[in-house]
């Protein structure tokens, strides 16, 4: 088991037309959370690039920066974009819907690529999670697409766990206008 070293974690809201600059006074950004319709995640040379398809409120886009008090990288592992030190990871995926694998399935795979993600990694566990996806409270098939990504995230920890006491993290869900299941 990893001892925590009680090292800083910090989000600030930037500007986004202040964020080449910030980015060169802090070293060590684990990612930048953006806004809006870009729902490309990408690597830059230094930090995760994430793309969140909510739209801002206010007149001046704003980018939401996680810096750690650590060095860092950048990398993916399949499917997963992260930005990781020696003791956190942040890390993005996107999966967009398709005729044959609705939202219970994307959840299902996202989830288990993530929680295969970790032990390769070996870290123990998810401290916390942000899934987005459209339509969150409409139907599909009869069933509240809500309760379709809740049945697909939890076939993924049954899968790995059996029994979920103690590994599921904090989590929220929240519905977007359009664009892929995200999961931050």
């Amino acid at each position: 088991m990893r001892e925590t070293k009680n090292k800083t974690l910090s989000v600030t809201l930037v500007p986004e037309r202040d964020l080449k600059e910030f980015s060169l006074c802090n070293n060590n950004i684990l990612a930048a959370v953006f806004y809006g319709n870009n729902t490309s995640i990408s690597l830059s040379q230094d930090y995760l690039r994430v793309p969140v398809s909510l739209p801002q409120v206010g007149e001046e886009p704003l980018v939401e920066v996680w810096v750690s008090d650590l060095p860092n990288e950048v990398n993916q592992f399949e499917n997963i974009y992260y930005a990781a030190n020696s003791e956190m990871v942040f890390g993005s995926i996107n999966f967009r819907e398709t005729k044959t694998d609705g939202l219970d399935k994307l959840a299902f795979r996202a989830y288990k690529e993530i929680l295969s993600f970790l032990d390769r990694i070996e870290f123990p566990f998810l401290a916390r999670c942000w899934n987005y996806f459209p339509d969150i409270n409409l139907e599909s098939n009869g069933i509240e697409r809500y309760k379709l990504f809740c049945s697909g995230r939890h076939e993924a920890f049954l899968k790995k766990y059996q029994s979920m006491h103690g590994y599921l993290p904090a989590a929220s869900a929240v519905g977007s206008q359009s664009g892929p299941l995200t999961i931050n």
